[in-house]
C-alpha cells in the first residue's frame, strides 16, 4: 500500500469545518447526508478526534461555493 505524503490532501481544522457547516445552516445531521458520511465522522470531526480531509474537503468547499449564490438570491427576494 502506498503511504501518503503529509500536505498533499486538503485539510480542514475542526473550527474551519465546524464554521463551514454552520454558515450554511445545517445540523450535524444534514451536514453528514450532504457529504455522504455517517453522523458518527462529522461529531469526530467536529470535536477534531479524526482530521477531516482529502475528497470530504473538497467537496465541502463546493458545497460552500454552490450555497453562495443561493444564498444571495434569498436576500434579494427578501428586500
Amino acid at each position: 500500500m502506498k503511504k501518503r505524503t503529509p500536505g498533499k490532501y486538503p485539510t480542514m481544522s475542526a473550527a474551519e469545518f465546524r464554521d463551514a457547516y454552520q454558515r450554511l445552516g445545517y445540523s450535524q445531521t444534514k451536514m453528514a447526508e450532504e457529504l455522504g458520511v455517517s453522523r458518527r465522522s462529522i461529531d469526530l470531526w467536529n470535536k477534531g478526534e479524526r482530521q477531516f480531509s482529502g475528497p470530504a474537503v473538497l467537496l465541502l468547499k463546493r458545497i460552500l461555493i454552490d450555497h453562495e449564490p443561493v444564498k444571495r438570491k434569498r436576500a434579494k427576494k427578501a428586500q
